[in-house]
């Protein structure tokens, strides 16, 4: 893929998870996908799909500050703006790594600036 692939794909993954796209989401992780969201970490596309239908309470807008792109990596900064389950206001900084193949994230790691519980509740 070339960097232009992987930066257009990856932005795309941030619109559609804002539009609460999870088919289109799950289509984008390989099936030998593993992602660390913090201090959490699913080792695979059910466990991921589990997160993203299940766990994941937060609705909002990802802006994005800077993707860049090396080989089949990509390193995203940006901040998270919404609302969580009980419809209480967030807004958190983060940065994600992105390791694509063949156009399907195999890898993915979400650093946030205000620590995982944030985003929990």
């Amino acid at each position: 893929m070339t960097p232009d692939q992987i930066r257009s794909l990856v932005t795309e993954y941030y619109a559609r998870i804002d539009g609460q796209d999870i088919d289109w989401v799950m289509d984008f992780f390989g099936e030998d996908a593993s992602y660390i969201r913090a201090d959490t970490t699913f080792r695979n596309r059910r466990e991921i799909e589990a997160f993203y239908r299940g766990s994941r309470k937060i609705r909002g807008t990802h802006t994005l500050d800077q993707i860049s792109v090396d080989q089949n990596l990509a390193f995203v900064t940006g901040c998270f703006n919404g609302h969580g389950e009980n419809d209480s206001p967030r807004s958190v900084g983060f940065c994600d790594q992105w390791q694509l193949r063949d156009g399907q994230a195999r890898f993915r790691q979400t650093w946030l600036a205000l620590g995982s519980n944030y985003v929990r509740r």
